[in-house]
Order: structure tokens, then C-alpha cells, then sequence
């Protein structure tokens, strides 16, 4: 026989977390309801996947290699979608800083004042 146990009967090691949430998603224990979440960290990938993969000639091996990872980033949305949302924020919050530093490499200002090669 399973046992079956809903999420409001389910153990918690931080209570805080039912309570604690921000915006839309106050309990940080269960999926985001609105997918805006989920949503996010796969545009938030794509974004950066397509902006990394700007080649003028692509070898048929970077063609496949950016299909592969633009799949990966595409079946990442239903796996943030049924994960807690205090997993699914904190991968959005990664893929924004990471976002954020590959724009910021990106400035010719920035690498050199880094002294980076250009």
C-alpha cells in the first residue's frame, strides 16, 4: 500500500519556508502556480544560449551542439515548473547574475580594466 502525503502534511526542515515567500509565491514549499518562475529561468537561459552562440560560419558540430543545449533549456521549463519554488527562484536568481556577468565580460571597457585579452 503507498502512503500518500499532501504537500500541506509533508515534513518541512524549515518551517520558514511555508511563510517566507515574496511576491506571488509566499509558499516557498510548492511549485509556482503562475509558471512565471519557471518561465523566467528558461528565457533567461535561451537568451544567454543565443547570445554565446553568435557565430558568423557555424561548424555543423556548433549547429548541433546549440540545438542540443536550446532542447536542454526548453525541457528545463516543466522540470522548474514541478520543483519547489524556493529551487525554481533561486535558479532564476543564478541564471540573472550569471546573465548579468556574461553582458558585463562582454564590454571592452570592462575587459580591459579587468585586463583580460580582448
Amino acid at each position: 500500500m503507498l502512503l500518500c502525503i499532501t504537500p500541506a502534511e509533508s515534513p518541512v526542515l524549515c518551517p520558514g519556508l511555508r511563510t517566507e515567500g515574496t511576491l506571488w509565491f509566499t509558499d516557498l514549499t510548492v511549485p509556482d502556480p503562475t509558471f512565471i518562475l519557471p518561465l523566467s529561468v528558461g528565457l533567461i537561459n535561451l537568451i544567454m544560449l543565443e547570445m554565446q552562440f553568435k557565430i558568423q560560419s557555424p561548424t555543423k558540430l556548433q549547429k548541433v551542439a546549440k540545438n542540443v543545449w536550446r532542447g536542454t533549456t526548453v525541457i528545463l521549463i516543466p522540470i522548474a515548473a514541478i520543483v519547489p519554488c524556493s529551487m525554481c527562484f533561486y535558479w532564476a536568481c543564478s541564471s540573472l547574475f550569471t546573465f548579468a556577468q556574461f553582458l558585463l565580460l562582454r564590454d571592452s571597457r570592462v575587459r580591459s580594466a579587468l585586463g583580460m585579452p580582448k
